[in-house]
């Protein structure tokens, strides 16, 4: 690198940010390039060799010409912008860019070959140059020249055989293609880890996305002043000494949020410039040791290795390709040669393909951290926020430093790699070289772990042995692959299938030797079994561990007799369960303080506002919840009925769920599809019965709902509630509750509407209740209303389960029989006492004999009623209005 060298590349970089618009950061960016490119220059000084035109050769896979080595073949295809012949075969030459630049228009070099012709045959070809803007666009082509070559020799013709014998079919194109996509990844890679300068431009959409966050910081700022003046003025919220620590930096954090887009600006070209200046200065002493490229030493690739050890050569002195089939000959060698080409190719393009990923999502992180930065400057203010700034400074920092660690890594291994391979004499140590030369690509997932823990952590999900899509699609191609195996091992072989037959045979005999060798090791083991000695062994084992357990439980029963005799035990004891019982107080306290917050209508004593959102919110959800439960219990029940009411009408369906059980599981699908229903109504009238305690209608509007009628009611706070008398489980509650507590009148008319055919006014209808006339004989007994009238007795209850119950007849009944003791008529009703005393009853008697009974027996109850009212005991007993009525028809007035 010559002086002038030094002053065209300060020239470039002063180009380079000519266009940027600020003064400061074009006199720090020009002037640290300046220094660099200077302290390059004066470690590592040399003539650049130049190449005198001539005719072009073949180097390998590659042609130099003009001292430019061009690379290839390329296949030129028709959407291609250098419009050249689709199918050509082309070899590029690219001027490489300037130090510090990526995007810069530079000179793009062709020479190229008409389709159909073979490169290696042809001894001319066509050459034409373009201005080259990366990354695809070639304009302003010059006249198309043509060049003599020189064709490639035997020699060289042999890098693209295959001398692996046997498997060369599966190896040879395998590895080519590795090579070949190691090569191009190679390539690319770089121009991840350059960030792509930042543009002073206001109409950038980068600019304008910073301008929005910008906004967003000056709000926060003016608050921040606000704050401070009132603060000023009144003396709240902030102490003086508060102010005067916090105005300070408000005003340099006002000052970096405005500046910040330029201060990463600054810092992007920084990161872009130390990293080109890094790698020139070890390129520049690669050149010194090797000769610039074109000189030769750069015809090393893994494409030209890869065809040297397919084809089995060996190569010499700097990197030359000579001989034939003596990698070959030397038996293990060439295998050895194989076996450390292949897994090196597969373990880069793996490196490379997971380094480009993250290396790309790099390139967001640092374009989102720009973005970000005033909202990052503003989090400067605040002791409390500035963890937040340190993170967004180290996060950024990191993402810009890769680039120069990169730089380091790589212009070093490219110097040690090209120093290997050109005192090489074997191809194995060439290869080793080159494995030195992309050590920085294995080299890239640990320096990006070491960059931050944001990359580590993508790297991580990029290649995670269960997460990462490497891994996984591997894993997935195994299981496919076993799958397939295992089919085909299971498949019977027709006559043409040598290969699976073949494989089954191995498979077989492979199963069969491991089967016997589980037998030979179960003989062995029940021979040693069968020893003396093995068992004596084991019985002193189980000796031992007996021992072991009893000195356990020794060592546990000491420890529990310090615990009860020793103070220190018992002080560490005391304390661990005072400690635990502490813990379980602050977890109820806590849980108590939870239930509370979500339970009240209006949270209090909740502060900051949003918790109290946040428990109001709480207290919905909780609703929520409680509400989709009771759906579901009531979807669950409404299963349940509609399963027992199947099960109830359908023989088939009980047959098929009574299972191997036959008759009798039948039986029991029948009872328990009874017992669903039975407990199922049970729970609708409990259900109906809480509603009517909570409106509670009272004793009219329970007679009304019993005989059918409907009924609305609206209690004191002013809800209200209709209930519908067409409702059976209604009519149940209402009925059952009258039973018990209602008057005797309301009583005595549930039970005479039980019946089928009532006679009302000389017209017959269906009594009320009816349908309900089982639940009213049961309720008879448990209520023991014949205490209340003697004429609901067992006859009665019969009847009312029938249908047929009569109340005339009842009371008539019971006279006629004249088994009513004084005991009986003293602890009845008043109204049950006034219907046996109906003079009407007599007139619905028409056989004689039974009248004369009955007249004589009502004329004993009068006597009854005498006796009642002249026995203390007997009257006590007695009700205040049924002594009214036994005065009003005994027999002495």
């Amino acid at each position: 690198m010559t002086y002038s060298d030094i002053i065209g590349n300060m020239w470039d970089v002063k180009n380079y940010i000519s266009h940027r618009g600020n003064s400061m950061r074009l006199l720090f960016v020009f002037v640290l390039a300046a220094v660099m490119a200077i302290l390059s220059g004066i470690l590592f000084t040399a003539q650049p060799a130049h190449a005198a035109p001539a005719d072009a050769t073949w180097s390998g896979q590659s042609i130099n010409y003009d001292g430019k080595t061009y690379s290839g073949p390329i296949d030129s295809v028709a959407t291609d912008s250098h419009k050249i012949t689709p199918k050509s075969k082309l070899y590029v030459y690219t001027d490489p860019a300037p130090v510090g630049t990526v995007q810069v228009q530079r000179k793009a070099y062709f020479i190229y070959f008409a389709p159909g012709l073979d490169p290696g045959k042809e001894s001319s070809a066509s050459y034409v140059n373009y201005d080259f803007t990366p990354p695809d666009v070639y304009s302003k082509p010059s006249s198309v020249t043509k060049i003599n070559i020189t064709p490639q020799t035997s020699a060289s013709n042999n890098t693209t055989s295959c001398a692996v014998d046997g498997i060369g079919y599966i190896i040879c194109p395998v590895t080519n293609f590795l090579a070949k996509g190691m090569d191009w990844l190679f390539g690319i890679l770089s121009s991840f880890l350059v960030v792509r300068p930042i543009e002073s431009s206001q109409d950038t959409p980068l600019y304008k996305a910073w301008t929005v966050m910008q906004s967003f910081a000056n709000v926060a700022f003016v608050i921040a002043f606000l704050v401070l003046i009132y603060s000023q003025i009144t003396g709240g919220i902030m102490t003086n000494y508060g102010i005067k620590k916090l105005l300070p930096r408000l005003i340099v954090a006002a000052i970096l949020v405005n500046i910040s887009y330029w201060i990463c600006a600054v810092a992007v070209d920084v990161s872009n410039i130390l990293g080109y200046s890094i790698q020139d200065v070890f390129l520049g002493i690669r050149d010194q040791l090797v000769g610039p490229s074109g000189n030769g030493w750069h015809i090393t690739s893994w494409q030209v290795i890869t065809g040297a050890v397919l084809s089995g050569a060996t190569v010499l002195g700097a990197g030359v390709i000579a001989g034939h089939g003596a990698l070959a000959a030397t038996g293990g060698s060439f295998a050895s040669a194989i076996y450390l080409l292949l897994p090196a190719l597969a373990l880069v393009v793996l490196a490379i393909v997971v380094a480009v990923l993250i290396l790309a999502a790099r390139q967001a992180i640092i374009t989102i951290l720009i973005v970000l930065s005033p909202l990052a400057f503003v989090a400067f203010l605040l002791p409390n926020t500035e963890k937040m700034f340190n993170k967004w400074r180290e996060l950024f920092t990191t993402m810009l430093v890769l680039f120069p660690m990169f730089s380091i890594v790589f212009g070093g291994a490219q110097l040690a790699g090209t120093a290997i391979i050109q005192n090489a004499d074997s191809l194995l140590v060439v290869i080793l070289g080159m494995i030195v030369q992309i050590a920085p690509v294995v080299i890239t997932p640990l320096l990006i772990k070491l960059s931050g823990s944001l990359l580590g952590r993508i790297a991580g999900m990029v290649n995670n042995p269960k997460k990462g899509f490497v891994d996984r699609t591997r894993n997935w191609g195994k299981e496919r692959s076993d799958l397939h195996k295992a089919r085909a091992l299971g498949t019977s072989a027709n006559g043409r299938q040598f290969l699976r037959r073949g494989a089954q045979a191995k498979h077989t005999k492979h199963s069969r030797e491991q089967q016997w060798k589980k037998a030979h090791e179960t003989a062995a083991e029940a021979h040693v079994a069968g020893d003396t000695g093995y068992r004596n062994a084991s019985h002193a084992l189980s000796y031992a561990s007996m021992n072991k357990e009893a000195a356990d439980a020794i060592t546990e029963k000491a420890f529990n007799d310090m615990r009860v005799g020793n103070v220190k035990v018992q002080v560490a004891e005391t304390n661990l369960r005072v400690a635990k019982l502490d813990v379980d107080v602050s977890k109820a306290k806590a849980e108590v303080q939870w239930e509370n917050m979500r339970t009240a209508v209006t949270p209090i004593n909740v502060t900051p506002a949003y918790l109290a959102q946040n428990a109001l919110r709480a207290r919905a959800l909780t609703q929520d919840t409680q509400i989709h439960a009771r759906q579901l219990h009531e979807a669950q029940e409404i299963q349940k009925d509609e399963f027992a009411e199947a099960l109830m009408h359908s023989d088939a369906l009980r047959t098929v769920a009574g299972g191997i059980a036959g008759e009798g599981g039948a039986e029991s699908s029948l009872a328990a599809a009874i017992a669903t229903k039975r407990k199922q109504y049970g729970t609708n009238i409990a259900e109906k019965n809480e509603l009517l305690k909570h409106f509670n209608p009272g004793s009219g509007g329970y007679q009304e709902l019993a005989l059918g009628n409907d009924y609305s009611v609206t209690r004191d706070d002013g809800t209200s509630y209709t209930f519908k008398g067409d409702d059976n489980f209604t009519r149940e509650a209402a009925i059952d509750t009258q039973l018990r507590t209602g008057a005797f009148g309301d009583i005595q008319k549930i039970i005479e509407e039980s019946a089928k055919t009532v006679v009302e006014n000389g017209v017959a209808r269906t009594g009320k209740t009816y349908d309900y006339r089982t639940s009213i004989s049961d309720a008879i007994p448990q209520n023991n209303l014949a205490g209340k009238a003697v004429y609901f007795g067992s006859k009665s209850i019969n009847d009312v389960s029938q249908g047929t119950f009569d109340l005339d007849k009842a009371a008539i009944f019971n006279i006629v029989e004249g088994k009513i003791k004084d005991e009986v008529l003293a602890k009845m009703d008043a109204g049950g006492i006034k219907k046996l005393f109906d003079d009407k009853l007599a007139l619905k008697i028409t056989d004689p004999v039974e009248l004369s009974k009955f007249t004589a027996n009502r004329k004993e109850l009068q006597y009854s009623a005498d006796r009642i009212l002249a026995n203390p005991t007997l009257s006590q007993g007695s009700s205040a209005s049924a002594r009214q009525v036994l005065e009003t028809f005994r027999a002495t007035p």
